[in-house]
């Protein structure tokens, strides 16, 4: 860690060659297109898992080797600031009679764990975004994570920051300069700070790593921050750096990214996400929408001509309105992109349609 860095970015990847250049190719652009390489120094964890790579692995590695600087990213045309390997004698063999497609979904894990251990305990960054080798970043990703970053160290109820809306649809996300808190962690192109994980490394899960981060005994309470119009795409229609088909493709896929750059750096996050005062903007912004009877009266969506509110009784409701509007299922009993139970989707230019727990539950929550 230097003076001046923001985060360190680590770019997992594994054995995807075509997925990683594209991935790495645009991660360049941006940095170098606003001389950012030193706030955001680049380091590639490939996941080795033989002594000897050969096929795909091991043209992912030339991948690497064609992006890296030998000055450790100082020199104008350097890009990565160093290249990691997990050597395979520090892959361990998931436990006997696991199905076979489930293997990767434990490498995955392992490589998270080794790779967050290099960049935290080892270098001593601060920060560290992650990203895997099939994302595509926006013009204004680093933008956005130099305008947050501070939230990570002021304030305590926030969990992590990521680039990603899990609802961020074209249909439902408009605003490219709206952030908001979500309980729900998103993973896909986020950052976390050292505290947290000097909190999660010894207790790190062998297999499911993104699932094990959303169980309120890792969270405890705590908020994500998104923005509403997504930094980055996740365009991998092969399988997933698990190397394991992804039931969340369809939805994944669906999400947009970013085209309007917006500075970020201008404001003051962390005054306008403070917990308190958020929640009671949102509160009040709520309780002056308009209360509809069924959600078929707000859609579409682009129609609205001011807020709207639905509220559901039982998670069973809710799950029906998730599918009405195609949004994803529920997951860990919570739906992804709420905050106290409220899920706002953007319905119109400067409307949005809140779905929210039952009056009692509002009342309490919201």
């Amino acid at each position: 860690y230097q003076e001046g860095q923001v985060a360190a970015v680590l770019v997992l990847c594994y054995n995807r060659p075509r997925y990683l250049e594209r991935t790495l190719g645009t991660l360049k652009k941006r940095l170098l297109a606003r001389s950012l390489k030193q706030k955001f120094p680049v380091y590639v964890s490939q996941d080795r898992r033989a002594q000897n790579l050969t096929g795909p692995a091991l043209a992912t590695r030339e991948v690497i080797r064609r992006f890296e600087s030998t000055d450790g990213g100082k020199a104008e045309g350097g890009f990565i600031a160093a290249r990691l390997e997990r050597d395979p004698q520090f892959v361990s063999l998931p436990p006997p009679k696991t199905p076979g497609h489930l293997h990767n979904y434990f490498h995955l894990s392992g490589h998270y764990k080794w790779a967050l251990t290099q960049m935290f305990d080892c270098r001593r960054f601060p920060k560290v975004i992650i990203l895997e080798d099939d994302m595509l970043i926006s013009a204004d990703f680093f933008s956005y994570f130099e305008g947050t970053h501070r939230l990570l160290d002021e304030d305590p109820t926030v969990y992590t920051i990521s680039s990603w809306n899990d609802n961020g649809f074209a249909e439902y996300a408009g605003n490219p300069a709206e952030v908001f808190r979500t309980d729900f962690f998103p993973g896909l192109g986020w950052m976390m700070g050292a505290n947290l994980w000097r909190e999660l490394k010894f207790k790190w899960p062998r297999a499911f790593w993104d699932d094990w981060m959303r169980e309120p005994a890792q969270t405890k309470g705590r908020s994500s921050v998104v923005p509403e119009v997504s930094r980055n795409a996740n365009f991998g229609q092969e399988r997933g750096a698990s190397g394991n088909e992804d039931p969340m493709r369809a939805h994944v896929s669906r999400v947009v990214k970013n085209e309007v750059f917006v500075n970020f750096s201008e404001r003051n996050l962390t005054e306008e996400l403070a917990l308190g005062a958020y929640r009671k903007r949102l509160q009040e912004r709520i309780r002056r929408s308009t209360l509809l009877a069924n959600l078929e009266l707000a859609v579409p969506l682009s129609g609205v001509t001011r807020d709207c509110r639905i509220a559901y009784a039982s998670k069973w409701e809710l799950e029906d309105m998730l599918r009405f509007l195609s949004l994803a299922p529920l997951s860990h009993g919570m739906a992804r992109g709420s905050f106290d139970g409220v899920i706002q989707l953007r319905a119109g230019r400067n409307r949005l349609l809140f779905i929210v727990p039952g009056h009692n539950q509002t009342q309490q929550k919201v």
